[in-house]
């Protein structure tokens, strides 16, 4: 038992408010303290930010009191001083509890708490919960203060509460009712019925401020009163005392108690050390609480053990402390579990990602993908909050993952699989853990500024995804992105991953296009190679596609980008392959490389979008030449231009512009009386071709393929296979 303290000065009497003396006449009395403080030592215990100590209170000098005072940021929803008095060991088999203390509160900013209920229902740390108000009252919570009364979210237009709720003289209290002067609150906590009475009043003039009779108890599932908690919550106050405490305790002088043990085995052995229950009383059935139900890890190594079976119900206290309650476990089962992902439109499964064993009870972290595969379709999983990124606890048996169907998603990596070009002192990925982020539980880290390439994509304009953490914690970092081209040459895109912020974690999004046939490259860490990466994601938008409108059916064009014409319907690229006899003999291509001089054979003023390729062979002969829009022709070379009639006429004067191509002869290659070049057309011109512009262009022979049907042009006519003309 604690050390009871002499009372030193006349006390105020316990109010008596509610009950009456016959109620508890048959009751012991036990004095827990009665201090009014004057030289003595501090019975509060503390915790928090501030402190505690027995101090002069300024309204009457040489006076003491318990003083609170809260630390200077004490109001950023965290208690600034909390002190309990902790007096469960006298009063735990107690029926009926008397307080009463006197309480100063300055008319500075601050506010105090006073709650008087059971220690068990306050949360063991007060820090635990958002909020400095969250720690629990059982019978009841004084709050008076500046801060008008707030108790946990309400909030009461007056200076004083009790529960809550509002209280004073009128339908508020008023400042000057409370605040700069002493108060003395006095209750009795009838515990055997959960009620709690109780009066307020100011100390100088006994005017009685606030009271209630057999209130309820703020916490009714409360089953003892056992502590005082005091707390202030606002900056820097330095004023706030009690004085004159006193508690007494009763018990049932005829009844008697005894403790009891509680023992936990698996058979014979005991796998836990046994819990001794204080002051039962004798004669009553035993009881064991949820906790002594829980799982128990014993052994080396260790195993798990779960409940199975007790008789407390068996079993009465005894009054020599004898009785005993075994509580009896069995060896935990080992069972299986699997994840899988399943279609979120009809709930199919599309894969299983993992499958195991588990103990009983327990729960495994297994990690897994952001998207999977399946038909030729990738599903996408979307995070969020309430989930682990890449990361769920699975049960035993069938636990899934929801994935959603995303077309345009046309590639995913996961970067840890992607091939390195090492340019650096270290040739590949570091799996270090760091990140912890991936779906197979860990990001790699890409090192000393090495390329990591992708398989060869489809053309397209894409959406980029990718998520990656910076492990520094002093400078930001960026992943430079890259295209490479069939012959290995790496060229960065104009748009990047940038600056991952110092020691954090993003996914990131950027918008690039994408040549056919292109690789796509990132190198980790452009200033300090400690990016961890996760997936790389690419989400088809469109086709990249360069748009050509050619003015005329038959025009030159020069390419900016390597293009592929093959399949573009209705347009054919061709580059010159001889001159002579007064005709220019063309060649039709498909994919050629940027810079390439052409012709073009089409639709006046139509609009084609022509596939831009990564790379691509040059023609092997192509007597057309890119004009520079700076060279001065002045007709003594063999050089010629396309005009509109679609005839190649001799340059006499003046430039070609870089956007057109011109034909250049080493010889002359008119024919007697010609005034210029016709067009020719060399060998059978295979696969989709476009047989009306080639017949137009005064094409007399060839073969052709249209709409999957062979086409002959003879002596400028077209037939078909069987020999019968076609329009």
């Amino acid at each position: 038992m604690k050390k009871i303290l002499l009372l030193t000065k006349t006390l105020l009497a316990v109010a008596l408010l509610c009950v009456g003396q016959n109620a508890w006449a048959d009751l012991k009395k036990t004095n827990v303290i009665n201090c009014d403080f004057e030289n003595s030592e501090t019975v509060f215990t503390f915790t928090g930010r501030g402190g505690v100590a027995n101090t002069e209170y300024p309204a009457e000098s040489g006076n003491h009191a318990v003083n609170f005072t809260s630390a200077s940021n004490a109001g950023n929803a965290v208690p600034g001083a909390f002190a309990y008095y902790d007096f469960s060991a006298e009063a735990k088999t107690a029926v009926k509890v008397d307080v009463s203390f006197d309480c100063y509160l300055p008319t500075t900013s601050g506010q105090v708490k006073v709650s008087i209920g059971d220690a068990t229902y306050r949360t063991s740390s007060i820090f635990n919960t958002t909020g400095a108000w969250s720690y629990n009252g059982t019978g009841a919570i004084f709050v008076f203060g500046t801060e008008r009364g707030k108790l946990n979210g309400k909030t009461n237009e007056n200076y004083a509460s009790v529960n809550g709720n509002p209280i004073g003289s009128t339908t508020a209290l008023k400042a000057n009712e409370v605040l700069d002067l002493w108060v003395t609150i006095s209750a009795t906590i009838d515990v055997t019925n959960s009620k709690i009475s109780y009066t307020m009043k100011n100390k100088s003039t006994d005017a009685v401020l606030v009271s209630a009779t057999d209130a309820d108890f703020f916490n009714a599932t409360a089953s003892a009163c056992t502590q005082i908690d005091i707390q202030t919550g606002v900056n820097s106050v330095s004023a706030v005392y009690i004085d004159n405490l006193c508690v007494d305790v009763y018990t049932d002088a005829s009844e008697k108690y005894a403790d009891y043990t509680i023992e936990y085995k698996y058979g014979e052995t005991e796998i836990k050390s046994a819990r001794v229950v204080e002051s039962a009383k004798v004669g009553n059935t035993t009881t064991i609480v949820d906790s002594d139900k829980n799982p128990i890890w014993y052994g080396e190594p260790s195993e798990k053990y779960m409940y199975s079976s007790d008789d407390a119900s068996e079993q009465t206290v005894a009054e020599d402390g004898s009785t005993v309650v075994t509580v009896n476990f069995r060896k935990a089962t080992v069972e299986s579990y699997t994840l899988n992902a399943i279609n979120s439109a009809n709930l199919s499964v599309l894969e299983e990602i993992a499958s195991g064993s588990i103990v009983e009870g327990e729960s495994a972290r297994v990690y897994y993908h952001k998207a999977v595969k399946k038909d030729g379709v990738w599903y996408i999983r979307n995070q969020n909050g309430a989930e682990p990124y890449y990361g769920i606890d699975v049960v035993a048996g069938t636990n899934t993952v929801s994935y959603t169907a995303n077309e345009n998603v046309k590639y995913f990596f996961e970067v840890e699989g992607l091939p390195v070009v090492q340019v650096g002192s270290y040739g590949g990925w570091r799996n270090d853990g760091l990140a912890n982020r991936s779906s197979n539980g860990v990001a790699p880290r890409h090192y000393a500024k090495n390329y990591a390439y992708t398989e060869a994509l489809a053309g397209g304009v894409y959406t980029l995804s990718m998520n990656a953490r910076n492990q520094s914690s002093s400078v930001s970092d960026n992943i430079t992105i890259a295209i490479m081209d069939e012959g290995g040459t790496i060229t960065p895109l104009e748009i990047q991953f940038e600056d991952w912020a110092k020691a954090s974690t993003a996914e990131k999004t950027v918008s690039v296009s994408i040549p056919d046939g292109a690789k796509f490259v990132l190198k980790a860490g452009d200033n300090n190679s400690n990016l961890n990466m996760d997936f790389l994601m690419f989400t088809r938008t469109g086709d990249y596609t360069v748009s050509i409108t050619p003015a005329t059916a038959k025009s030159t064009y020069v390419t900016t980008k390597a293009l592929d014409f093959t399949d573009v319907e209705g347009l054919d690229a061709y580059v010159a392959t001889a001159a002579a006899n007064g005709s220019v003999t063309l060649e039709k291509v498909g994919a050629v490389p940027a810079g390439t001089p052409l012709m073009l054979i089409g639709t006046a003023t139509t609009e084609y979008k022509v596939p831009v390729v990564a790379y691509a062979s040059a023609p092997e002969e192509n007597m057309f030449v890119a004009g520079d829009g700076t060279t001065e022709f002045d007709g003594s070379t063999f050089d010629y231009i396309l005009y509109s009639d679609g005839l190649f006429y001799k340059i006499g004067s003046g430039t070609v512009a870089t956007t057109k191509a011109y034909l250049h002869c080493d010889n002359d290659p008119t024919a007697a009386g010609a005034r210029g070049l016709r067009i020719s057309f060399g060998g059978n011109i295979t696969g989709v071709a476009n047989v009306e512009a080639a017949a137009e262009a005064g094409q007399k022979e060839g073969k052709f393929f249209k709409d999957g049907k062979l086409v002959i042009l003879k002596n400028g006519k077209k037939f078909n296979a069987a020999g019968q003309i076609v329009k």
